[in-house]
């Protein structure tokens, strides 16, 4: 399987990784293993979220772009409806 340019966030830091998938994205720049995805219909006023990613292409890709700074890039990337969420497994802590 081909790699991806993926942008990713921790809400601390904004990257790009090249992965073949948003999961491997957030383990290449966090180096942790226990990220899973919360789908969207299960987020809540009460989710912890530890890292938001999305693939780095199309629109998406022009907006950040625009961005001058890296707060405004998580922000939209938060806000993007291509966005997938991850917290911790926090069993494995």
């Amino acid at each position: 399987m081909d790699e991806k340019l993926f942008c990713v966030s921790n809400w601390n830091d904004y990257g790009l990784v090249y992965a073949r998938d948003p999961l491997q994205a957030l383990q290449k720049r966090y180096g942790r293993s226990d990220y899973y995805q919360v789908l969207h219909q299960d987020l809540t006023d009460f989710t912890i979220v530890n890292a938001i990613c999305a693939e780095y292409t199309g629109k998406l890709e022009s907006i950040l772009e625009e961005c001058t700074n890296d707060f405004d890039r998580v922000y939209l990337l938060n806000n993007s409806p291509n966005t997938k969420f991850f917290s911790f497994d926090h069993l494995s802590l």
